[in-house]
């Protein structure tokens, strides 16, 4: 089987969901089936569309009356609620809540600050959320849940960063990690110790990079870093049993943008890289832990995606489309 036969037997076709964006979507799924996206609207405010499980139609998009100047971040907690991470029209930072029971957006926080970018957040090993943001000084400030709606505050955790977003991952051993692109060029990764509560030093992960980190936990339980290089090519490294980062490996494949990673139920990673051409392609970690050569999906987008694992574990996918509406696309068979 060719190359053209295996992309169209194992995705289906694109369908358009609707609405109008002007930056790549985030979708969030459920454990109960349902899936929500969260769009930039083209009026600078934050909308919202949801699809129910067994239900191929989605609601209507929704606005949420949150002006907004980047990509939302939503973020889902065991008990089903949904925190969407955003950066105000004046530049602070605001967390609005769904709730898990009525599905209704009931709660804002506003957490102030003066933030470069789209932030980033990640759950804890006490199941709260952390937010990561670069802020006017450049440097990487953070803020930490307590509890539900009860913040630390700001804390500046240093290092000098030139892109945005950041990453940050919670790994197997309950160590928060947060990675940035520094001045040099290099990804550098500062780590939370759940030993000792203390942030660690700085740490270089890999040289040659021209996007922005992107972190994920695979089914080793290392954390694996993906990135754009310099030559335009999706680069990965990976933690041994110490700690210690693996020198860099280059995916076989150029990318105008920087890589969207999702993990299977199996624990496998799966790449995902928008082409000059707009084409996505896709690449499948195997288990020696390489990575698959990447196969071209059908269609063209104008956005790299958010991808979700739906009801029946396999993945799904959703960007901007040429028109500015928000497409998906899902796996036929699992790969």
């Amino acid at each position: 089987m060719n190359e053209l036969e295996e992309m169209h037997r194992a995705w289906s076709k694109w369908r358009r969901i609707g609405g109008s964006t002007i930056w790549y979507p985030k979708a969030i799924s459920s454990p109960d089936g349902h899936v929500t996206l969260f769009v930039h609207g083209v009026d600078n405010y934050l909308w919202t569309s949801s699809r129910a499980l067994g239900d191929p139609k989605w609601r209507k998009f929704l606005n949420l009356g949150q002006p907004l100047l980047d990509v939302p971040f939503p973020v889902r907690h065991e008990d089903g609620r949904i925190d969407t991470v955003l950066r105000g029209s004046a530049g602070d930072l605001r967390v609005i809540t769904r709730d898990n029971v009525s599905g209704t957006f009931t709660t804002q926080h506003k957490l102030g600050g003066k933030v470069v970018g789209p932030p980033v957040a990640a759950i804890d090993q006490r199941g709260c959320m952390e937010i990561f943001v670069r802020g006017l000084d450049d440097s990487i400030w953070h803020n930490r849940q307590k509890t539900p709606g009860n913040w630390s505050g700001w804390t500046r955790l240093g290092g000098t960063t030139t892109t945005t977003p950041l990453a940050a991952s919670l790994d197997s051993l309950g160590d928060m990690h947060v990675l940035h692109k520094g001045l040099d060029n290099s990804i550098w990764d500062r780590v939370r110790s759940d030993l000792s509560g203390h942030w660690g030093p700085f740490r270089k992960v890999a040289n040659n990079a021209a996007g922005t980190p992107v972190s994920s936990v695979t089914q080793d339980g290392r954390l694996c870093v993906f990135f754009r290089g310099s030559d335009n090519a999706c680069w990965h490294t990976s933690q041994n049993e110490r700690g210690e980062w693996h020198a860099a490996k280059r995916i076989e494949s150029q990318t105008v943008d920087n890589p969207v990673v999702i993990v299977a139920r199996d624990g496998m990673a799966h790449i995902f890289l928008l082409g000059v051409n707009g084409r996505l392609r896709h690449s499948a970690q195997l288990p020696e832990g390489g990575f698959s050569n990447p196969v071209s999906l059908p269609g063209r987008v104008a956005s790299i995606p958010a991808p979700v694992l739906n009801s029946e574990g396999r993945v799904e996918l959703f960007a901007r489309g040429g028109d500015g509406a928000v497409w998906t696309i899902s796996q036929n068979l699992d790969l």
